[in-house]
């Protein structure tokens, strides 16, 4: 016996689609958004920091991806590591418009990265062309520095671009009148280029003094100086404390004193 199954007639309706585009496709601003958020995830920089740096700079998100991806082109053919690029992007991510990169790009092939990011970012918060880096080079030069020590000077505290010759002058001249050579000179300032911060009037001549007054003959503290010229950086003058502790006048200072010897006592 055949079986017959009983279907009920269907009719076929075209029902008119209600799908709508991704929001990505659809809203120009998201789709601009994800395009350079993209550019940035491609040149490694971590995803959960890329919103975040894109919400405070509303000009990269006016940026065309494609300048964007230049000047992280033109900064990575510089062989940055990693780190310092996604740091100094960070702190200062003007440095990725392009019109600026543009003017150094031709300036700043075979030279250390980590020096040429460190002025770049510099040069950017100063609105400094490269001519500003050849004239500071050149200085540094005619102070008796060698190559190697004005790239460290450089590396290690860029904001010596914006320095004035004077100042700059001075500090060099410092030195020559302490006894110090040209080639100890350039010691100290490859091994702790930070030094250029430190000002002849507040902080190297009292130093020194102290040296003096503590009983130490020029002769060993320059040794000792030439030796390691870090350790200037972690010496504090008793004159500048002294005037800080009295400040609030003599009774403050007194209570203030008492209190940080009552704090060892209890160590």
């Amino acid at each position: 016996m055949a079986i017959r199954v009983l279907t009920r007639p269907t009719s076929h309706r075209v029902i008119a689609s209600t799908c709508k585009p991704p929001p990505s496709l659809a809203n120009p601003k998201l789709r601009c958004f994800s395009s350079i958020h993209s550019v940035f995830h491609r040149y490694g920089f971590p995803i959960s920091q890329i919103p975040n740096l894109l919400s405070k700079n509303q000009f990269l998100l006016n940026s065309n991806a494609s300048d964007i991806e230049k000047s992280l082109k033109i900064l990575t053919s510089l062989k940055p590591s990693q780190e310092l690029l996604v740091s100094v992007v960070s702190s200062c991510p003007s440095v990725l418009e392009f019109e600026f990169l543009k003017d150094w790009e031709m300036g700043i092939s075979n030279v250390n990265s980590s020096m040429v990011l460190n002025v770049l970012e510099v040069s950017r918060k100063f609105s400094l062309g490269p001519e500003t880096l050849s004239r500071c080079i050149q200085r540094l030069k005619g102070l008796g520095f060698s190559d190697g020590t004005v790239t460290r000077v450089l590396g290690g505290f860029p904001m010596v671009i914006v320095m004035d010759e004077n100042g700059l002058g001075e500090r060099i001249q410092f030195w020559v009148g302490i006894g110090f050579d040209t080639k100890q000179i350039d010691r100290i300032f490859n091994l702790f280029p930070s030094i250029l911060v430190f000002g002849v009037g507040n902080k190297l001549k009292p130093l020194f003094k102290e040296f003096e007054e503590l009983g130490f003959t020029l002769d060993a503290t320059r040794r000792e100086v030439v030796r390691d010229p870090s350790l200037l950086g972690s010496l504090k003058c008793r004159v500048p404390i002294k005037e800080k502790i009295y400040s609030e006048g003599a009774f403050r200072a007194g209570i203030e004193v008492k209190r940080r010897v009552d704090c060892l006592c209890r160590l």
